[in-house]
């Protein structure tokens, strides 16, 4: 028996994909569960059902993919692989929409860089040829339509959150001093980034949090001291315009140009208001 052939069954490094599967379901059960209770009230109905129906067919997929795997089906190599390319479509379209509503989203890139490897190794590996050999594999196509389903899913309802980003992101152009409240949420971990009206002339402006979640906030300069932020570098900040870690805070500040950084410093997602 050659070395080869002796690589067969669910071990090594197969097993190990398996076992970050199951991680994965883990926390996609814990962030489904925070995302949708963070949505409500902030997307609309129809959104929140989308999200809700999307979030199960994913976790559904998720949990057939390991089960496929561990069995030995004869569909399990195109199920995992069909489910790394959800993964990797959602963390895409999710990087795609945070750039151009400023937010920042860094484990996306590690996501996208997880399926890419794992995809590969399900192609090459000589382990999972053995374990699930070419000629038996099978392609259902239920399968198939279920992958679409949530593809599609993932990309409908990124559209209708990116939609209400968008709405948010124009009224926060500070007008922030109006006493319209601007409710909105983010992601623990995670920062985003409010330009003010471009001015010439110095004016005062007042931004008042209240959120579920401490929260950090900056008011800066420019665009750059948001980019120096996201990359862990100095940053400038307006004299006595920022707080950290409070659940409700007040900045009247006066400012010419920049913009302010909102951060969630903690692992929960905040739901927060601007007044």
């Amino acid at each position: 028996m050659t070395k080869d052939r002796k690589l067969n069954g669910v071990g090594g490094w197969l097993g190990f994909f398996i076992f970050s599967l199951i991680i994965t379901l883990l926390l996609n059960l814990y962030i489904s569960f925070d995302d949708i209770n963070s949505s409500i009230g902030y997307l609309g109905t129809i959104s929140l059902i989308l999200l809700f129906i999307y979030y199960i067919g994913s976790i559904g997929y998720n949990a057939y993919a390991i089960y496929v795997l561990t069995s030995k089906k004869n569909n399990a190599v195109s199920v995992a692989k069909m489910f790394l390319v959800l993964m990797f479509a959602s963390n895409f379209i999710g990087i795609l929409f945070s750039t151009l509503t400023n937010t920042d989203l860094t484990p996306g890139p590690r996501n996208l860089l997880y399926c890419l490897i794992w995809f590969l190794y399900l192609t090459y590996s000589k382990r999972v040829i053995n374990t699930y050999p070419i000629k038996s594999r099978i392609t259902k196509c239920f399968d198939e339509i279920t992958f679409f389903i949530i593809l599609a899913l993932s990309v409908v309802v990124s559209l209708l959150a990116f939609s209400v980003d968008v709405a948010h992101a124009f009224n926060n152009d500070i007008q922030i001093a109006s006493p319209i409240a601007l409710p909105d949420r983010l992601i623990g971990k995670y920062s985003v980034y409010r330009p003010f009206i471009n001015s010439s002339l110095q004016k005062e402006v007042k931004l008042e949090f209240d959120s579920d979640t401490p929260l950090n906030a900056y008011f800066v300069p420019s665009e750059t001291d948001w980019e120096n932020f996201k990359f862990g570098k100095e940053f400038n900040t307006y004299t006595g315009c920022s707080f950290k870690n409070q659940r409700l805070g007040l900045i009247d500040c006066n400012v010419t140009s920049g913009g302010v950084i909102i951060e969630n410093p903690t692992l929960e997602t905040a739901t927060y208001v601007i007044k």
